[in-house]
């Protein structure tokens, strides 16, 4: 639950105009300690190195908000997962 909460954070910062988000950017440490863990576990397989499904690739990608072209990659990966696209069925859902 707590990682679904993390990045539901990261919906509403990338929402956020970026001098908001220097004050609300998540820490380098709940990152490094909750989330990437999360997404090597359940997306880096089809969004990693070795694929690059949709061109997105999750292993390298970074919450830093206030580059536009992050935060854009960031908004579409919370797009896919809020209408369901991501997972997808045939794969391993994450449990809450």
């Amino acid at each position: 639950m707590a990682v679904l909460a993390s990045l539901a954070c990261v919906g509403r910062l990338v929402a956020q105009q970026p001098e908001q988000t220097e004050s609300a950017r998540p820490k380098p440490q709940v990152f490094q300690e909750t989330i990437q863990p999360f997404l090597r576990q359940n997306c880096v397989r089809c969004h990693g190195v070795r694929e690059a499904n949709a061109d997105i690739r999750l292993d390298t990608l970074l919450p830093n908000f206030s580059d536009k072209v992050t935060a854009q990659h960031w908004k579409s990966v919370m797009d896919a997962i809020n209408v369901g696209a991501m997972p997808p069925d045939d794969e391993k859902q994450p449990s809450v």
